[in-house]
């Protein structure tokens, strides 16, 4: 499974090329695993001194639409995170700097809830950067059995007058299915800087393996019913924490 996983993930990286750019379709700030769904950030930051980085593909399949970009967060406190993402798709989206702040701690009763403030810089391409954007969103978190439930709302600003302000709004889940395998599902939607209306609502699923010593790799696909034709998008990402700390993040924040 590990091999199959790997060579799926070598394919799908094989495949990037230049395509048709849908500047509606921006990433801005994207999580890495295991503190994320696809696009879904959890309320939990990487423990003091640790160091997430991912590296993420995507690609839709009727339109030759591709994304491909990194993600590194860094935990600054146990409850406090700086992250940064950039992407790629056939031109540099705007630089997306975030600083998560989880204010309220998961119990029994109680969600575990952070803050998020957003800003990006400008990186210029025509047809894609907004010329910045700056804003913020909320995370909850909450743990179910071998159910890990996550929602958030953001809101984002753009540089450009002429520009609508843009929200976008995600739920996921991470299932524990097995030793060193999770099953992941995700809702995702937005409304983009072009339009006050809803541009996509993204139905996505797959799964997460841990292939090394706090190696991750995922893959998974999703499609738009929004639209009224049905895009169909396929995701891959390897992300990896440093320093090592063995099993502890797997147990702390995925069984």
């Amino acid at each position: 499974m590990r091999k199959f996983l790997l060579c799926a993930l070598i394919v799908l990286a094989g495949l990037l090329r230049a395509g048709t750019t849908l500047g509606a379709d921006l990433g801005g700030l994207q999580p890495s695993a295991p503190y994320g769904v696809f696009s879904t950030l959890t309320a939990t930051s990487p423990p003091k001194g640790r160091i997430v980085a991912s590296v993420n593909y995507e690609n839709t399949i009727n339109d030759e639409f591709y994304r491909f970009g990194t993600n590194v967060a860094v935990g600054l406190t146990d409850n406090l995170e700086f992250s940064i993402s950039l992407a790629d798709q056939a031109g540099l989206e705007d630089y997306t700097f975030g600083l998560k702040h989880r204010i309220i701690d998961e119990s029994e009763q109680a969600l575990s809830l952070a803050y998020v403030l957003t800003a990006s810089l400008a990186s210029g391409t025509p047809g894609i950067s907004t010329n910045g954007r700056w804003g913020g969103g909320l995370v909850v978190s909450k743990r179910v059995g071998p159910v890990y439930g996550h929602a958030n709302l953001f809101f984002a600003k753009p540089g450009k007058a002429a520009n609508k302000d843009e929200v976008r709004f995600s739920a996921g889940f991470v299932f524990s299915a097995a030793h060193n395998l999770w099953l992941m599902g995700e809702l995702f939607g937005r409304s983009s800087h072009y339009s006050n209306d809803i541009d996509q609502v993204e139905t996505r699923i797959g799964y997460r393996m841990l292939i090394g010593e706090n190696l991750y790799a995922s893959i998974g696909g999703g499609v738009d019913l929004w639209a009224s034709t049905p895009r169909y998008r396929l995701m891959a990402s390897l992300s990896f924490i440093l320093p090592s700390q063995g099993s502890r993040t797997r147990k702390m924040y995925e069984e």
